[in-house]
């Protein structure tokens, strides 16, 4: 499991680390620096924990081994983090148009992300808590540009996707970066938090990044657990009770490409999909084989649990279709358009 932060404090203590078993950490963070977990060695990864502030985020626990990923799933360690219209369908792909103010859309296109203003802006709505159901599922494809993206913040990471801002935590998309202080390269996960911050409940995959190559990624979580899932197979599940999280319905909106300009993804995402449901593991897996086939949009839209879904294959527009629910988004500060091909891994 692992823990880590809303924001950031300056560099805080390790307060166990132990090889072989896990141990676990805490730290607590403010505005401006970084809280470090506890590290854990052996082949589970030990627990690490940081609190949420105003102004970054703060890494959990570092996975000592972290399992390998096997046919089903991978080993876990654990891991916190803070809280950090209308279109006609083409059939080709576009040629990196930036958004205007319009709409078109083109089939298996996807946006591109600067890595330092662009992203998506959707208002906030109760379809986009938790706490609404009881659960929630957060599904997309991205493909990282860069493994040292230029707008990271505290310990090396970038928020790229969630719903939250300083005092309205609620979950968030990370990804570490090369270089980052935490040995965390690579490691994408998902977390869940208080509306305060504080420490948040996260789970994680830790594996190689190839650039440019797309990654299938749905986070999950209940008011038991959250749960990570790549490429259509489960990799980590962790509970909320080990840090005292309650999720609760805030008032942030949804952002894709950052998640409160703290920290900006460079590189393409599409397809981000949202249910007021746990999605199953089979119903997982059964989405990562429809791209495969051909047929991707139409099982998620089949999904009773969807409430909102942004194919993100606009060719010009500010607008970023719902083609679900009609809660559009913004395009803002330059992303391009059509300018990826959305294709499987």
């Amino acid at each position: 499991m692992h823990r880590s932060l809303a924001t950031a404090l300056p560099l805080l203590v390790c307060l166990s680390c132990g090889s072989g078993a896990p141990s676990s950490g805490r730290a607590d963070a403010a505005a401006g620096g970084n809280g470090i977990g506890g590290v854990g060695g052996g082949a589970t990864g030990g627990d690490g924990g940081a609190r949420a502030g105003t102004g970054g985020s703060a890494g959990g626990g570092t996975a000592g081994g972290g399992g390998s990923a096997g046919s089903t799933s991978a080993g876990r360690g654990g891991g916190g983090a803070t809280a950090g219209n209308g279109g006609n369908a083409g059939g080709g792909r576009g040629g990196g148009a930036t958004a205007g103010s319009g709409g078109s859309a083109m089939i298996n296109s996807a946006p591109i992300f600067n890595g330092s203003t662009g992203y998506v802006e959707i208002p906030d709505a109760d379809v986009f808590s938790e706490s609404t159901t009881g659960a929630l599922s957060v599904e997309a494809w991205l493909r990282p540009d860069s493994l040292t993206m230029p707008n990271a913040e505290s310990s090396g990471y970038v928020h790229w996707m969630g719903k939250g801002t300083n005092g309205q935590h609620e979950w968030v998309a990370r990804m570490y970066q090369q270089g980052n202080s935490e040995d965390r390269a690579n490691r994408i996960s998902f977390y869940s938090f208080n509306l305060t911050g504080g420490l948040g409940a996260g789970s994680y995959f830790q594996d190689t990044v190839v650039v440019n190559q797309w990654i299938h990624y749905v986070g999950t979580f209940d008011d038991t657990r959250t749960y990570i899932f790549k490429n259509g197979v489960m990799r980590d599940s962790d509970l909320l009770s080990d840090y005292t999280i309650v999720p609760m319905n805030g008032t942030a909106p949804v952002r894709i490409g950052t998640r409160d300009m703290n920290s900006f993804f460079q590189g393409s995402i599409a397809r981000v999909a949202i249910y007021n449901v746990r999605l199953t593991e089979q119903q997982i897996a059964a989405h990562y084989a429809a791209k495969v086939a051909g047929n991707y949009d139409q099982v998620v839209i089949a999904e009773p649990s969807l409430v909102a879904f942004y194919k993100l294959d606009e060719s010009s527009g500010t607008v970023a279709i719902d083609a679900k629910g009609g809660r559009n988004g913004t395009y803002r500060g330059g992303v391009q358009l059509a300018a990826a091909d959305w294709a499987p891994p």
